[in-house]
């Protein structure tokens, strides 16, 4: 038998037999002698009693137990109890020696079981040590038994307990109830631990906590239904903790972890050196760990069904965090700013032992979510961002995700306000304001979508809280940036597009085309417009260096070479401005058009198209009138004549390429087949062909070939096809015609 009764009893036995022995030989050699004392010290119901006990058990030459007792006393029903005991048993193997001491003990009457009383102590070779006050062993099952309070301790280990069960064969420390182990100052910390039952093994060196565990470790608080720790044998200090049954580990406030919880299903969690120090941590199944967050806002989570973690050598600063299954990373936040997360299949990360965490990367069908709040609730998912692979950095040492460059299949989307952008590469910081997301930079096959609005680039920087996406053309291929709605396409170098169809700005060899809206003809106030210079059924193309577009007003400003044409009606200027809601038309800084207008030949009384052809500083069409003024050095040559003037106004006709008649202002002049008219202003009605010229006075030379003529008066009429002249003096300037040779110069020469 393995255990230290059996040998007691066989002791006890021998020291009976040797005892009656001594007795027998000392009465037969001597005369009995009544002693009164001895009477008084056996107690009533002891048959026999013994000082000072000692008896010595061997198993062949190796002494196996000693028993030691101040006072021994036998009673008649085979009972022995022994006072102020001592038990020291010798086992082969060195490591399974031990002590056990107490006030008293009573061996059964089966001699199968002893009870110990009083101040029971025992001690194993190994240094372990138990007390409590009363102890019970059972031969059959090898185990010493404890009731009430049990306290124990090895090295700088130490515990208590209600009740515990010490198996000597196995060398395993059963704590029934109440069970709390400490563990004394090292350089991982203290450790207090508590559970409803817990059990320690001397030989395998570890300890087992079972229901509602709860460990307190210099400022980190374990809880789990189930807790396995490891210690080392010589410094009593953690190797390895396994956590099961919904497992998490609480930063206190105040303590230098960098992370606030981690919690799963199962973790377990391993210890260097120096002693106690946590290095590495892995959970499983429904895994997360919340980072410590900055000043008035929440700390990052991180969650997945596996987590490997692991830590610096000062146990605090996390160097590596490896997730895998359903990942889920909460960006920190506060009242303000959205919910924002990261979903992905797997996140690794890559760290130091100066910096900590500095470079995280997703994988496996990555997504990244904005959420807005009402109150304080999550409302709805206005933002994502999806990619095949999201790559990050990390500040703090604690992972907060900063920089992110998502890779492969990348698609934005405001799902708010039905806005897409695709591209191959997005490189973004999701530190993010109060609107969530800043700024976003994609490149490589950029596609863009706002509604009816679409757009294709290179790249395309997209300040997400402005309002506004800039487009760039590809450096390589110079493939131009180009934007497409219902009514118009802008292709330029680099294109700013405001969101909502607020307006945009284009630079770098603008192209723009464009066409009537859908609507137009139902002539609704908001619907965009063509001039009439133009056809509605055909596009029309414009060109510039730069295009300042406004949603707002409807104005479209080109400048710089800029160029509108249709067919064979041109309008070009430093700049061209068109009104899409009036219609209207401006062009500035050596302006001049060319229009194909349909009119009666007088000739030949037949429709005709002629090619207009006019200039000057400044061009302003204006639907409503349908008028096109020319302003500053005016200059229009077509059918009916070469003129100039400081101003000249063509109506145009309700037909489109038709002009119902002409007006020039100041210094006007008219060249028309051989005649030269001037005078301070002209009417030309296209319909008869009839020309009205008023001045101070009026000039027309006639070059007959043979001679000139010239003609003066206030008011002259006279007609494309027909020679005759009509004065009209009006009183003020006396009408008078001349021949000569040769024509003076014209007044306005």
């Amino acid at each position: 038998m393995r255990g230290w009764q059996r040998p007691t009893r066989v002791a006890i036995g021998l020291f009976i037999i040797v005892f009656g022995a001594t007795v027998f030989f000392a009465v037969r050699e001597r005369a009995p002698v009544e002693d009164p004392s001895l009477n008084e010290q056996l107690e009533p119901d002891a048959v026999m009693e013994s000082t000072e006990a000692v008896v010595t058990q061997a198993k062949g030459d190796v002494r196996d137990m000693t028993v030691e007792a101040e006072r021994q006393l036998t009673y008649e029903d085979g009972s022995t109890r022994l006072v102020t005991v001592r038990v020291a048993v010798e086992r082969g193997e060195e490591d399974r020696n031990f002590v056990i001491t107490g006030k008293e003990a009573v061996i059964g009457q089966d001699n199968e079981t002893i009870e110990l009383f009083g101040e029971v102590h025992l001690v194993t070779v190994d240094g372990l040590e138990i007390d409590t006050e009363q102890a019970h062993y059972d031969e059959a099952e090898n185990l010493l038994r404890m009731d009430g309070p049990v306290t124990f301790s090895r090295g700088r280990l130490s515990g208590s307990s209600v009740g515990g069960i010490y198996n000597e064969e196995r060398a395993l420390l059963h704590l029934l109830s109440q069970a709390r182990v400490v563990m004394a100052m090292g350089p991982g910390g203290s450790v207090d631990a508590t559970s409803d039952t817990a059990s320690m093994s001397q030989n395998e060196d570890w300890i087992l906590f079972e229901r509602n565990v709860r460990i307190d470790q210099e400022g980190q608080l374990t809880a789990a239904e189930t807790v396995l720790a490891y210690f080392d044998e010589t410094t009593s200090t953690l190797k390895q903790v396994e956590l099961r049954g919904g497992g998490s580990i609480t930063s206190k406030v105040g303590h230098s972890a960098k992370f606030e919880a981690m919690q799963a299903q199962d973790i377990d969690l391993l210890y260097g050196e120096p002693g106690g120090i946590l290095r590495d941590a892995s959970l499983r199944e429904n895994a997360s760990i919340k980072m410590k967050g900055e000043a008035g806002e929440t700390g990052q989570r991180v969650s997945g069904q596996l987590i490997d973690v692991s830590f610096g050598s000062d146990g605090l600063l996390l160097t590596n965090l490896d997730v895998q299954g359903g990942v889920d990373v909460e960006l920190p936040t506060d009242a303000q700013r959205p919910v924002r997360r990261i979903l992905a299949g797997v996140m690794s990360t890559v760290g130091n032992e100066e910096e900590g965490l500095t470079e995280a990367a997703f994988t496996n069908d990555v997504e990244y979510r904005e959420v807005s709040r009402e109150g304080s609730l999550e409302s709805r998912v206005d933002r994502v961002i999806r990619s095949t692979r999201l790559e990050t950095s990390l500040r703090g040492g604690i992972g907060i995700i900063e920089k992110a460059r998502f890779i492969g299949n990348v698609v934005f989307e405001d799902l708010a306000v039905d806005r897409v952008v695709a591209s191959d590469t997005l490189e973004t910081m999701l530190t993010g304001g109060s609107e969530g997301l800043q700024t976003a930079q994609f490149a490589g096959n950029v596609r863009f979508r706002d509604g009816t609005t679409e757009a294709v680039s290179e790249t395309a920087i997209y300040a997400v809280s402005v309002g506004m996406i800039t487009l760039q053309e590809a450096e390589t291929s110079r493939s131009p940036a180009r934007v497409v709605d219902t009514r118009s396409s802008v292709e330029a170098a680099t294109i700013d597009l405001l969101m909502n169809g607020a307006g945009l700005k284009a630079s770098g060899g603008v192209t723009s085309i464009l066409t009537a809206a859908e609507n137009e003809s139902e002539g609704t106030a908001t619907a965009a417009k063509m001039p009439g210079l133009v056809s509605s059924d055909d596009p029309v193309y414009v060109t510039s260096d730069e295009l300042l577009y406004d949603g707002n007003t409807g104005l479209a400003l080109y400048t710089g070479h800029a160029r509108l044409w249709q067919g064979e009606t041109t309008v070009q200027a430093d700049s061209i401005e068109l009104d899409e809601r009036t219609a209207d038309l401006k062009a500035s800084g050596g302006a001049r058009s060319t229009f194909i207008l349909e009119e009666i030949n007088p000739e030949t009384d037949e429709l005709e198209a002629a090619t207009t052809i006019a200039s000057a500083h400044d061009m302003h069409y204006e639907e409503e009138f349908r008028r096109t003024t020319y302003t500053d050095t005016a200059h229009v040559n077509g059918p009916y004549g070469d003129l100039t003037a400081a101003k000249v106004e063509m109506y145009m006709g309700e037909k489109r390429g038709s002009m119902d008649r002409a007006e020039a202002y100041e210094t006007v002049k008219l060249l028309l087949n051989r005649r030269i008219a001037t005078g301070g202003r002209l009417t030309y009605f296209t319909d008869s062909g009839r020309y009205v010229m008023h001045g101070t006075p009026v000039q027309i030379l006639e070059d007959m070939i043979t001679e000139c003529r010239e003609t003066l008066g206030q008011t002259l009429t006279f007609f494309r096809a027909i020679e005759t002249i009509t004065v009209d003096g009006n009183g003020e300037v006396r009408t008078q015609s001349t021949r000569t040779e040769m024509c003076p110069e014209p007044q306005f020469n």
